[in-house]
């Protein structure tokens, strides 16, 4: 069964009661959680739509980035949801074995709830909240680099 927004929507609420604090910056994303004519698993959606993507820490306390080619800049794993996704967290682990080949066996969750942040580029019509969550995996789970993606463990 494909991700709906009522899941999107169940993930932000369970959010917004252990972060409060974060309602007004995330109203945006409410909002469009309203609207019956949004869908926040499109890309298509200008408006703004949902991402996914992992915090990975090895023992040493890095954090695994990836390099986006497009923008030219450092990011944590994660990226669009895809139909076949069901939830955020299998979306989130789908992006980061895609971008990195670390295989979901070797990843081991971290905590109940994502942060909700702003990834992507920022533009005044878009607005891109990543779900993203934390994870630890070994440092030598990292395959090598390949010329499509590189990766590396960088101290938070």
């Amino acid at each position: 069964m494909a991700m709906t927004a009522d899941h999107i929507r169940a993930t932000l609420a369970a959010y917004l009661d252990a972060c409060p604090e974060d309602k007004e910056r995330l109203a945006c994303l409410s909002a469009l959680l309203d609207d019956s004519a949004a869908d926040l698993t499109s890309r298509k959606e200008f408006r703004g739509h949902v991402t996914a993507g992992t915090v990975l820490a090895d023992p040493a306390d890095r954090v695994l980035h990836i390099h986006h080619l497009a923008l030219g800049r450092w990011l944590l794993p994660g990226g669009h949801l895809e139909p076949g996704d069901t939830s955020l967290p299998a979306a989130a682990l789908r992006e980061l074995t895609e971008e990195t080949g670390i295989p979901g066996s070797a990843v081991v969750p971290v905590g109940r709830r994502p942060d909700w942040g702003r990834v992507g580029v920022p533009t005044p019509a878009t607005w891109n909240p990543a779900a993203s969550h934390t994870a630890t995996a070994e440092a030598n789970t990292l395959p090598p680099n390949s010329a499509r993606k590189q990766a590396r463990w960088n101290f938070a």
